[in-house]
C-alpha cells in the first residue's frame, strides 16, 4: 500500500462522489455502484461477502452457509455506519430486530459480553479498528450468507486524469482481494 495513503470512512451519496473526485477532496471511492461519465471512471476490484456471526451453540451455527429467511426473527447488534448493508439485511431478513451501535468500541464490548448475531465481510478482517483479539475471543462462528442481495460488487471511481496514477494501487488491491469468504476460525 503507499505509504501516503489516508482513509476518509464517512460515507457518501453517489452524486456526491463526482463532487468530491472533481474538488479533490478524494483520489479513489469506494462504492457499490459503478460510475462513468466522461471525466470519472470506475473499475470493479471486487466482491464484498456478507457473513453472520452466530453464537456457536445454535443449531444454524452448524451449517456452512445460511439464507436471510433462516435469520428470520433474530435480533443483531449492528454497526451504524454500515452503508448498503443496512437496507439489504432490513429488508431481506423477515422480522428481525436490528440494535444499532454509532461507536465500534461499544459495539465491540457489546458483542464480547452477549450472544447477540452480529455481521461481517470478507473485508472485515483488513479493517484496521477491528482487534484480531475481540476475534479471537468471540464465541461465535462466522457464516457465509448464500443469498444473492449478501454478495455486493465494490468498484473504485477515480477520474480519468489520474488514471496512470491510481492503476498501479489498483491493481495491488485487486490481486489482494479476498477472493474466498474468509473469517477467523473461532
Amino acid at each position: 500500500m503507499p505509504a501516503n495513503l489516508t482513509v476518509n470512512r464517512d460515507l457518501i451519496t453517489v452524486p456526491q462522489l463526482s463532487d468530491h473526485l472533481r474538488n479533490h477532496q478524494a483520489s479513489l471511492i469506494f462504492s457499490n455502484q459503478e460510475v462513468l461519465t466522461a471525466d470519472i471512471e470506475s473499475r470493479f476490484i471486487g466482491t464484498e461477502n456478507l457473513i453472520v456471526n452466530l453464537q456457536k451453540f445454535m443449531y444454524q451455527a452448524n451449517q456452512s452457509r445460511i439464507t436471510f429467511h433462516e435469520l428470520e426473527g433474530m435480533s443483531f447488534i449492528v454497526l451504524s455506519a454500515i452503508g448498503a448493508w443496512k437496507q439489504v439485511i432490513q429488508s431481506a431478513i423477515p422480522n428481525a430486530k436490528f440494535l444499532y451501535q454509532p461507536e465500534r468500541m461499544a459495539f465491540a464490548e457489546i458483542t464480547k459480553y452477549s450472544d447477540f448475531p452480529y455481521f461481517s465481510t470478507n473485508l472485515s478482517p483488513w479493517d484496521p479498528t477491528v482487534a484480531v483479539r475481540d476475534l479471537q475471543d468471540d464465541n461465535r462462528v462466522g457464516i457465509p450468507i448464500s443469498d444473492t442481495s449478501a454478495h455486493m460488487p465494490i468498484y473504485v471511481s477515480y477520474l480519468t486524469s489520474q488514471r496512470a496514477n491510481v492503476l498501479p494501487f489498483l491493481n495491488q488491491l485487486s490481486a489482494a482481494w479476498p477472493a474466498v469468504i474468509s473469517h477467523p476460525q473461532r
